[in-house]
């Protein structure tokens, strides 16, 4: 018997040694070539990126045997800007995404999150996930994406993201416990909780209550300046969001007051031409005269300042030509009008 079970306990491991032969080992981690902008001293510097979170950055400076591994805090780097990702699962995920198929892209997404050798793919390819599931509807998977990621890097640079997008799940499926994490989110940014506070008290058809949320950071925290990205949004888009909520909350005068500011802001020619044609429309619906010529001066400036409006703002300028054609108090300013029009 002896015999025996030596006899098998060798095979086992001959088996094993032969099946770890066959079995790629475990990687190491990729160091990934990035810029650090510091925000103590606005300092520039190029390096490679071996692990970041909320807390710290540590990272490699120069290469071979003088390179040297060091770290920042988080509060003392303003910016890290990477590369283009280059993986492939994750450009198929985003290849099935841009086709429609958001179920097959979240899943590619996971592959990459479990095959990439860089920290920041791995994290990324879970929050995609994630908002693959959500686009899907497929909020369980959503969710488990999510708790994977928190597990595995509780203190990920993405947990203001993970955050939201847990909450957006929440308020999907009416989930109480989504006040909490909004609560949690304000923690790490003030910013993406009050949009999604407003959010919430949109889905409640409380427009009135989700525009005033926006109003106190539109303007102040968020600026022409402030640049968008991690998930929230510009000083246009939020824009836009408040003129909508004013239009459905029936408050004709902040909505025009918002279009005619955002009209005039530093945004985007065709932003600024969009918020132009909004107000023109609106301002169109009244009777007054006067309205509608500041109507036609809005949709004139629309049409003049992006091919993308030009053609609806024409079109409200062609009616407002033909309202001012039936007043012949009118009939100098009509074909002085007519002219501008015509040489958009």
């Amino acid at each position: 018997m002896k015999s025996v079970i030596t006899s098998s306990a060798t095979s086992a491991v001959i088996l094993a040694l032969f099946l770890g032969a066959l079995l790629p080992a475990v990687a190491a981690d990729l160091v990934e070539p990035a810029t650090i902008i510091r925000a103590d001293n606005g300092a520039t510097l190029e390096i490679q990126i071996i692990s970041a979170n909320l807390d710290e950055v540590v990272y490699r400076l120069g290469e071979g045997p003088n390179a040297t591994d060091t770290s920042l805090p988080r509060s003392r780097v303003k910016k890290i800007e990477y590369g283009p990702i280059l993986d492939a699962d994750f450009a198929r995920a985003q290849g099935d995404r841009n086709n429609g198929n958001e179920e097959s892209a979240a899943k590619r997404f996971l592959v990459a999150a479990a095959t990439s050798r860089y920290q920041r793919v791995r994290e990324l390819a879970y929050l995609e996930a994630a908002t693959s599931f959500i686009a899907a509807k497929k909020w369980d998977e959503a969710r488990q994406a999510l708790t994977d990621l928190q597990a595995k890097v509780p203190r990920s640079v993405l947990l203001p993201q993970i955050l939201r997008a847990k909450a957006r799940i929440q308020l999907n499926l009416n989930d109480a416990t989504v006040e909490a994490t909004i609560s949690d989110l304000a923690k790490l940014s003030p910013v993406l909780a009050t949009t999604l506070r407003a959010e919430m008290l949109r889905s409640k058809d409380k427009p009135a209550a989700a525009a005033a949320q926006l109003q106190t950071i539109w303007g102040s925290a968020i600026t022409p300046a402030t640049p968008a990205g991690d998930g929230q949004p510009g000083f246009a888009d939020l824009g836009f969001q408040l003129i909508d909520d004013f239009e459905k909350a029936g408050n004709v005068a902040e909505m025009r007051t918002t279009s005619e500011t955002l009209a005039f802001s530093a945004v985007t020619k065709t932003e600024q031409a969009r918020a132009h044609r909004i107000l023109a429309e609106s301002l169109a619906k009244e009777s007054d005269r006067q309205m509608q010529i500041r109507a036609f001066d809005h949709a004139l400036m629309a049409a003049g300042l992006s091919r993308t409006e030009r053609g609806a703002a024409k079109r409200l300028g062609i009616k407002l030509l033909a309202e001012f054609d039936k007043d012949p108090a009118m009939k100098t300013e009509v074909a002085e009008y007519r002219s501008y029009l015509n040489t958009l």
